[in-house]
């Protein structure tokens, strides 16, 4: 390990900062801040990413660091499930996409100041960054919004690295309201506050992106945490800098730089031998009277790492999958430049090779079940394919899972027709046990396809896991056809199969689950429509029967499209639309116009054991007895009614 301190004047700092931009982001590098509205000539220019949202109408703000996305005033305008919803849930106006210039690593769903949504007056440019500042303002006049008027203005100048969002709400009413100046934004699992400034790592710490944003040139008395009363005629201002960088802590670096003097953290990880360790986390604290987490590091593919910080004393851990973790002290001075080169120890790992009866590799899924004193392992979030809790789902046959020295159980499998593997094994430090065996094959489904009619990645909302992940989650369960079943948007993961290699392995066809406060419905084939505001898909009814013939008509009438009710109100649809008590038939027809009946949804466990209802109670408090959806199935079919389930 090496510490080492220089004093450097700020533009020589700056200047290490902008060679590592024009290093990752090649000519887009000191660019002049814009700010333009997208039109179909102009949607090539939006950035993408996991949680890409723009469309055509949105406004576009960027400079030689990032790239933002503001929504425009546009009919329905919403990013996805995971933002306000309900019939006032749309968010024109908000910010939904932040990524660095050029990487098309989108990781925000959206940034909501003071909580903004419902419909605006207005989204336009200010300033298109000619005079080197660009300028998006979102309005909501008082006039028609019960007297209290709100201004957003999305603030952007060359080398920022982050978007300056200024606030201003204004009483116009005869009464004094109290309002809410907190913010909102994406719901990500792993965020913390420290030094009066939020930040949040990427759902997938893999993705490298973090974001983080603080109070700045606001008045003291104004705390965003605290309802805020606002006499008539009276207005307060809030102003905050929301960063993006390669981690949570190179954007909360960034924050802090718009607030005052920082130094600047310069250093690599590196293996014996010299060996980069890009897959290294860098968990920072401060150190001496308090003790907050300022976020995680990730270092580059190179190992290497460059940020900026308050002066103080951090702690610096270097953890890594399979390594002994390594903790340093570091002391920031303003104005100055710190090096701090760590070596890590090799990393304990099972190397997989895994093959049919002829010798192909398979996708399959490994797990890890801790033996005896060895604590149980977390690969990483649940929601991710390449280390899952004790999981790892892999697209191929033969890769390699990194684990902390110790015993374990390994079980190998791919899915219900095929054999599995078990041994177990003893990881010494810095070893690499082989792993390898034949899956076979013991149910002949010759002329079948195993089939999931009914699947989500992050576009849904409702769920974080990003589409390749789903992907290779299928695969590794050998499931051969599932179509692309997104809510509320239409879309096909037919270029992401390509992209995996798996598309021997998995096929799908493009369409969407509709869904509302009811009944939800998937339908397929459709054809999506890029860019525009759910790629093109209906909207959702109360009623299901008119939700199912919107679904069986869009895009014109296809004698091969799939509607289906997934976990139906089995009741409410087919026996009692009122919930009287009294059989009515339901919304009558409706079965006429499906295909089938989602009715397994994690109830089966009770009807095998004899309890086909539950005693529950309705709106009014009243106990009532509650059928599973899989009981009244059986009953319809004993009664004659043939529905696919």
């Amino acid at each position: 390990m090496v510490v080492s301190i220089m004093h450097l004047p700020p533009f020589t700092i700056r200047f290490f900062r902008a060679a590592l931009a024009l290093l990752l982001i090649g000519p887009a590098a000191f660019a002049a801040p814009e700010a333009f509205e997208v039109g179909p000539a102009q949607k090539d220019e939006l950035p993408g990413g996991k949680e890409a949202d723009g469309i055509i109408g949105d406004f576009i703000l960027r400079n030689d660091k990032l790239e933002a996305v503001i929504a425009g005033n546009l009919p329905l305008r919403r990013a996805n499930m995971s933002t306000f919803y309900g019939a006032d849930g749309i968010t024109p106006g908000c910010l939904y996409d932040l990524a660095m210039r050029g990487a098309n690593n989108d990781q925000l769903t959206i940034f909501a100041p003071a909580q903004q949504q419902g419909a605006v007056s207005w989204v336009r440019v200010v300033k298109d960054g000619r005079d080197g500042e660009a300028i998006v303002e979102t309005a909501v006049t008082g006039a028609n919004h019960a007297g209290l008027a709100r201004y957003h203005q999305y603030q952007l100048k060359s080398g920022w690295e982050g978007v300056r969002i200024v606030t201003t709400l204004v009483n116009e009413g005869a009464e004094a309201k109290t309002v809410n100046l907190m913010d909102k934004w994406t719901n990500f699992t792993r965020t913390g506050t420290a030094l009066g400034i939020t930040w949040a790592d990427a759902i997938d710490p893999a993705d490298k992106t973090g974001y983080a944003y603080g109070l700045v040139d606001t008045p003291a008395e104004v705390v965003p945490a605290k309802p805020y009363s606002l006499g008539s005629g009276e207005s307060v201002t809030v102003t905050r800098f929301l960063a993006v960088g390669t981690s949570p802590v190179d954007a909360l670096g960034a924050v802090a730089a718009q607030r005052g003097a920082v130094g600047q953290v310069m250093g690599r990880v590196r293996a014996p031998g010299g060996v980069a360790v890009p897959t290294a986390e860098i968990l920072v604290r401060t150190a001496g009277e308090t003790d907050a987490n300022v976020g995680v590091l990730h270092p580059d593919e190179e190992g290497r790492f460059v940020v900026e910080l308050p002066a103080g004393r951090y702690s610096m851990t270097f953890t890594d999958l399979g390594r002994a973790e390594v903790v340093e002290m570091l002391t920031v001075k303003a104005k100055a430049l710190a090096k701090l080169n760590v070596e890590m120890p090799a990393a304990a790992a099972v190397a997989f090779k895994i093959t049919d009866e002829a010798g192909a590799e398979l996708p399959c899924k490994a797990q890890f079940l801790a033996v005896g004193d060895t604590e149980p392992v977390n690969l990483g979030p649940k929601n991710r394919a390449h280390g899952c809790l004790d999981q790892y789902h892999s697209e191929k046959g033969k890769f390699r899972v990194p684990l902390p020295p110790g015993k374990y159980r390994v079980i190998v499998t791919r899915g219900i027709e095929f054999s599995h593997l078990e041994k177990e094994v003893t990881l010494a430090a810095g070893a690499t046990v082989p792993f390898t065996g034949t899956l076979r094959r013991l149910v002949d489904t010759h002329g079948w396809v195993s089939a999931d009619y009914h699947n989500h990645s992050t576009p849904s909302g409702d769920n974080t896991c990003g589409t390749p992940d789903r992907i290779i989650n299928l695969a590794a369960e050998q499931i051969e056809f599932a179509p692309t079943t997104e809510h509320n948007r239409l879309f096909d993961w037919r270029e992401t199969i390509d992209r995996l290699g798996l598309s021997a392995e998995v096929q799908t066809v493009p369409g969407m689950e509709l869904t509302g406060r009811y009944a939800h419905f998937n339908a397929f084939p459709f054809t999506p429509e890029p860019r525009t505001q759910d790629n093109g898909a209906p909207v959702w009814n109360d009623d299901p029967r008119i939700t199912a013939m919107t679904l069986r008509d869009w895009q014109g009438a296809e004698p091969d499209r799939w509607v289906q009710i997934n976990h139906p109100d089995m009741v409410e649809d087919f026996i009692d639309r009122d919930g009287d008590g009294q059989v009515d038939g339901g919304f009558r027809g409706l079965a006429t116009l499906i295909d089938g009946i989602e009715t397994q949804n994690g109830s089966t466990t009770d009807l095998i054991g004899g309890r086909p209802f539950r005693i529950g109670k309705n709106a009014a408090g009243q106990e009532t007895v509650q059928f599973l959806r899989e009981f009244i199935w059986l009953q319809m079919l004993n009664r004659g009614h043939r529905y696919a389930a």
